[in-house]
């Protein structure tokens, strides 16, 4: 898997959201509301300007799982994986790496997406609060992340508790032959 695609997305999406927060920022109150109970009832505010950095702190976080992590794991000597052996001998080492740091891009991709839409929607709240956004969507948006992170782990998980060609391994490792 190349890492490249993912992190291209990353850098597009990313320079999407913070044009948008541009744009959005100067029709936000000083004090905006920055926390929803779970009907998306405000029950938190902040200044607008703290509102901006935690923005900017939360696009560097996903950029970190993206543009950080893998370089960190591609060096260490200890990545903790199942059928470590065979996964990290050196004619392999390289093709798990690159898949690692694919996922982990893609991973930081999601967090990226589900991030500029919860701000998205603090964002509208306060810049229309006599008709504000539906929260029902934030909802939709949080378990279209879990499904996705279900999926991301499961894909992991079934990519390297087996090895391939060798009987003695399965997808479900309590099953030996």
């Amino acid at each position: 898997m190349d890492p490249r695609i993912p992190r291209w997305f990353f850098v597009l999406f990313a320079l999407y959201a913070i044009l948008q927060f541009s744009n959005d920022y100067s029709h936000l109150p000083n004090v905006v509301a920055s926390h929803f109970d779970a009907a998306g009832v405000p029950n938190g505010w902040q200044t607008k300007q703290a509102f901006a950095y935690i923005y900017g702190a939360v696009l560097l976080l996903a950029a970190g799982l993206v543009f950080v992590i893998p370089p960190i794991v591609a060096r260490s000597s200890s990545i903790n994986l199942p059928n470590r052996d065979y996964w990290l001998a050196p004619s392999r080492r390289e093709a798990t790496v690159n898949y690692l740091s694919a996922a982990f891009a893609w991973f930081g991709c999601a967090v990226l997406v589900l991030m500029v839409l919860v701000f998205r929607f603090a964002a509208q709240f306060n810049m229309r609060p006599t008709n504000p956004p539906d929260a029902a969507v934030l909802w939709y948006h949080l378990i279209a992340f879990t499904a996705f992170t279900v999926f991301w782990l499961a894909r992991m998980v079934m990519r390297f508790n087996r090895v391939p060609g060798d009987p003695t391994t399965s997808q479900s490792q309590g099953v030996r032959k």
